[in-house]
């Protein structure tokens, strides 16, 4: 009997130690620290870059220009992969006047979800076509992104709304017009 008590008392300590090591490896394991800046999400960058493809956009001179270059996006691709999100949006100008046609690329990279890069580039010839340009921005360093990307142009790309304002070859600056958007 006393052989019975002890076995049962052994397999008893053996289950509760069991039970106890298991506890505690899921207890001990350690959790990956929560960034103390602000993320730049899929979701961010699409609010920086608002088109679909077939959007429509008019650029004046100045706001109040005569001159105006329609803008057709032609494509508004966004990915992720490898830690990495990108944007890239393809418009393509023309001003009817003088029958000028260009393309204006934006591109957007950001790394680890805090370091954002972007370049505006554009080709074609003619009047109105916009000087490529870079922007930069690290929200661990410089904290949450401003409403407003300036880049090294003096173009704006605005949160909600996208390339709002460039200047051209020829120091020319062209305005989003509002009341034609999309």
């Amino acid at each position: 009997m006393i052989m019975k008590a002890t076995k049962l008392l052994l397999i008893v300590l053996s289950c509760m130690l069991v039970i106890g090591c298991k506890k505690n490896n899921t207890e001990d394991e350690p959790t990956p620290p929560t960034p103390q800046y602000p993320l730049i999400t899929m979701d961010t960058l699409k609010h920086y870059f608002p088109y679909e493809t077939i959007d429509r956009q008019i650029f004046r001179e100045d706001d109040d220009g005569f001159f105006g270059f329609a803008y057709t996006i032609k494509e508004a691709t966004f990915a992720s992969k490898d830690n990495k999100i990108t944007a890239n949006i393809l418009m393509s100008g023309y001003i009817d006047l003088f029958k000028v046609t260009f393309t204006v690329q934006l591109k957007a990279e950001v790394t680890d979800q805090h370091l954002l890069k972007t370049t505006l580039s554009a080709e074609g010839s003619g009047v109105g076509r916009p000087k490529e340009a870079s922007f930069e921005y690290d929200t661990a360093k410089e904290g949450a992104l401003p409403d407003q990307l300036n880049y090294s142009n003096e173009a704006i790309v605005e949160k909600g709304k996208g390339l709002t304002h460039y200047i051209d070859g020829y120091g020319q600056g062209w305005d989003l017009d509002h009341t034609y958007y999309k």
